[in-house]
C-alpha cells in the first residue's frame, strides 16, 4: 500500500506550502491528482479518508483518427490532504520511499516542525529558506 501511494505521488502528485493570502499563512498540502475517480476513492480508502476530492476541468490536447488537432475538457479530479498533522503523518510513511519528490517532503517535513514551535503570525528565518526552496522545485 505504501509503495503504491508513494508511486502516485511520486508521478501524480504535489507536495507542496500553499499560501493562504487573506491569513497571510503558509500551510502544508499533499494533492494527488488523476481523471479516474475510482483510482483516487481507492487512494482515499487507503489513507483512511483522509481529505477531500475535488475536481476541475482541464485541456487535453490531441489528435483526431484523421490527425488533426484537438482540444478536449477532460475532468481532472484531486485529493487535497492540508491538515498538517494528517500531511506529517502520510509524509512520515512514505518518504523513505520517494524518489522525485523527497525533497519536498522533507522540506515540508522541517516546516511543520518549525511552525509548531511559532506563535500564529511569527515567521522564522528557516522558513524563508524553506520557502525559497519549494518554489525553485515545484517550478518544474
Amino acid at each position: 500500500m505504501k509503495g503504491y501511494i508513494t508511486g502516485v505521488i511520486d508521478g501524480e502528485g504535489t507536495i507542496r506550502l500553499k499560501y493562504m493570502k487573506e491569513r497571510d499563512l503558509y500551510y502544508p498540502e499533499v494533492i494527488i491528482s488523476n481523471s479516474n475517480v475510482d483510482m483516487l476513492i481507492a487512494i482515499q480508502l487507503m489513507l483512511g479518508h483522509e481529505g477531500t476530492i475535488g475536481s476541475q476541468m482541464s485541456m487535453q490536447y490531441g489528435t483526431d483518427w484523421k490527425g488533426r488537432p484537438i482540444k478536449q475538457r477532460k475532468p481532472i479530479r484531486r485529493i487535497y490532504i492540508s491538515n498538517r498533522s494528517d500531511v506529517r503523518d502520510l509524509l512520515e510513511q512514505i518518504k523513505d520511499y520517494l524518489v522525485v519528490k523527497i525533497e519536498q517532503a522533507q522540506l515540508v517535513l522541517e516546516f511543520i516542525e518549525v511552525r509548531g514551535n511559532l506563535a500564529y503570525g511569527e515567521r522564522s528565518d528557516r522558513e524563508a529558506v524553506i520557502f525559497s526552496r519549494m518554489e525553485v522545485l515545484n517550478e518544474r
